[in-house]
């Protein structure tokens, strides 16, 4: 899914293709996920969580975000209680070096499945069954 860009100047905010499997959903995210874009990120994780019982893991490949601000931030932590209202797990994958630096910034990269730390290269962590 790809939204319009907003009237502040924002841009777009991407979402898809989802790929689901028996104890994972994963979504790749891109473009800006800040104060213009979250309810979009809402909306797909609102539309794809309600059918998703048993899941173990829902995972967000964040390598093609562009800007992720405070907002973008909090978005994902609401994310992440859902999630984890759900038994799921969230993990945050393809995490780009601006996202990094905020989860180090501050101190949430625990919340995600990310090591406290310096991340790996790619900004991965291993999933189970070796899907990370």
């Amino acid at each position: 899914m790809t939204f319009p860009q907003p009237k502040g100047g924002a841009g777009p905010f991407t979402a898809g293709p989802v790929a689901r499997q028996p104890d994972m959903l994963r979504l790749r995210l891109g473009g800006d996920l800040d104060c213009d874009t979250v309810h979009e990120l809402h909306e797909v994780l609102d539309e794809l969580l309600d059918g998703s019982a048993g899941r173990k893991h829902v995972v967000l490949d964040c390598s093609g975000l562009e800007i992720c601000d405070s907002t973008g931030l909090s978005a994902l932590l609401m994310v992440r209680r859902r999630v984890h209202d759900t038994g799921a797990q969230l993990h945050l994958t393809g995490r780009p070096p601006m996202l990094r630096r905020l989860l180090a910034v501050t101190g949430t990269e625990e919340h995600f499945g990310c090591p406290a730390g310096p991340a790996a290269p790619a900004g991965d962590v291993a999933l189970p069954g070796g899907t990370g």
